[in-house]
């Protein structure tokens, strides 16, 4: 068998692999016998098949199965033994037409993408912003504001706001502003402002007083929440139909939120039982909170500018973009030549930072361990948990929510890729000079802004 290496240019190449029969001929030979093996003939025992016959049955099937194999290894072989740093997988030249059946010597060519050759030394030499989120007073009691409101309870009011509850008596009108014959009347609705789809609805009810009467458009309202428009007129899905027009809004009572008060039983409930017992000490906890939640978004941000200034560090990429065009339409079913040209930008730059960040990881020696994923899986359950105002969780919860998360196969795939990133852009950090910035978080989301302008 002979492998020839011909490069194109310096990102691209071929390899030709060339078979004379005697290349595969005991493959070939041991194939036949094995498929004579397991696939019973008629008139003979199993193993005792003429070769002749074997050959006519299935010589052609078993010839292909062969050569490929054979090809294929020595494609594979040939490119670890030589360390050729390839782009996707070698595609068969375009225009190959090899007949198995009609010729006993074969030449195969494959188009192969080489990875192009750069330069870069992650050292002290490169200067890498990081900016940290100043923790302002201002903040800790928005953060406490919305505590206490999301723990605090509705209570009988003197007028309405966009979060109240309004009860009362909806009443369907005619076209004259006349209760409606026969229309539909809700003796015992709760209406709450801040659920209009209609800003317009919104406002009329908003400013109003227990015992007031207003007119409002259920329907505008509700606007595609069907649901909503049912529960509010107390009908079922048939009636919604017949519940065009204006209603008569009889007011009875607004309920307002209170919000919670600063004691024991609030700080129990939003931080667990006896964790803080005193409002200084609640404060405390709260700056920690923004605290970790403002360092993680600092990360975040250190890893988008690492990306930005490693790869300003390389430059551009030579890539062999026709070959990659054609490997993707190959990996990718039902997507069109076309799609993939219009995605290619976007495709070349998430390749061009793999190729960085392969070797930045080869460079500095990172090794992704499983006590990687597992702490990355735990931060990602506790975030999750505390959007759901279970900012203290307890560990076993975070750990079995964590647990099951791994066990989808596509977010388990997502929280290793981020793991061994978080680990990549922690090594960085130790090599590179950090330039710190102390920043409001204004100042801070003023970096992503400017960059979408």
């Amino acid at each position: 068998m002979n492998v020839e290496f011909t490069k194109l240019d310096n990102v691209n190449a071929n390899i030709t692999i060339s078979l004379v029969e005697e290349d595969y001929k005991a493959d070939f030979k041991k194939y036949l016998n094995e498929l004579g093996r397991r696939h019973p003939v008629k008139g003979f025992r199993p193993g005792h098949v003429p070769a002749t016959l074997l050959n006519k049955l299935f010589g052609p099937q078993a010839k292909s199965q062969v050569v490929d194999r054979k090809v294929s290894e020595a494609l594979r072989q040939y490119i670890l033994d030589n360390d050729v740093k390839v782009l996707g997988e070698p595609l068969l030249a375009e225009g190959t037409n090899v007949d198995l059946t009609a010729a006993d010597e074969f030449s195969f060519t494959f188009n192969v993408g080489l990875e192009p050759e750069f330069e870069l030394n992650v050292n002290e030499g490169i200067s890498v912003p990081y900016y940290n989120i100043e923790v302002t007073d201002a903040l800790i009691d928005e953060h406490i504001a919305v505590d206490r409101k999301n723990y605090g309870k509705q209570v009988p009011g003197e007028v309405s706001e966009e979060d109240s509850l309004l009860r009362g008596v909806l009443i369907q009108l005619d076209e004259n502003g006349e209760v409606k014959e026969g229309g539909i009347r809700a003796e015992r609705t709760v209406v709450c402002p801040a659920r209009s789809a209609d800003e317009a609805q919104k406002a009329l009810l908003i400013g109003v007083h227990p015992g007031d009467v207003i007119t409002i458009n259920p329907v505008l309202f509700a606007g595609e929440n069907h649901s909503l428009l049912e529960s509010m007129l107390e009908i079922d899905s048939e009636a919604v139909a017949n519940a065009a027009g204006e209603f008569r809004f009889e007011v009875s009572e607004v309920m307002v939120n209170q919000d919670a008060e600063l004691n024991q039983e609030f700080f129990d409930m939003v931080m667990g039982k006896g964790v803080v017992t005193t409002e200084q000490e609640y404060r405390d906890k709260v700056r920690e909170m923004i605290a970790a939640q403002f360092a993680a978004d600092s990360n975040y941000r250190f890893g988008v500018d690492v990306r930005k200034v490693l790869s300003d560090t390389v430059g551009e990429l030579e890539l062999p973009e026709e070959f990659l065009k054609r490997y993707f339409l190959s990996v990718n079913e039902g997507v069109t030549a076309e799609q993939i040209a219009e995605d290619f930008d976007k495709s070349r730059d998430a390749l061009r930072w793999q190729l960085i960040e392969n070797r930045v990881r080869e460079q500095l020696g990172v090794k992704l361990e499983a006590e990687d994923v597992t702490r990355v899986a735990h931060d990602i359950s506790a975030a999750q948990l505390a959007q759901y105002g279970m900012h203290n969780a307890p560990v076993e919860l975070v750990d079995n929510y964590a647990q099951r998360m791994m066990q989808d196969e596509r977010m388990s795939s997502q929280i290793r890729e981020r793991a061994l990133e978080r680990k990549i852009f922690d090594a960085v950090k130790q090599v590179v000079t950090i330039v710190e910035h102390n920043v409001s978080l204004e100042e801070f989301n003023k970096l992503f802004t400017a960059e979408q302008a």
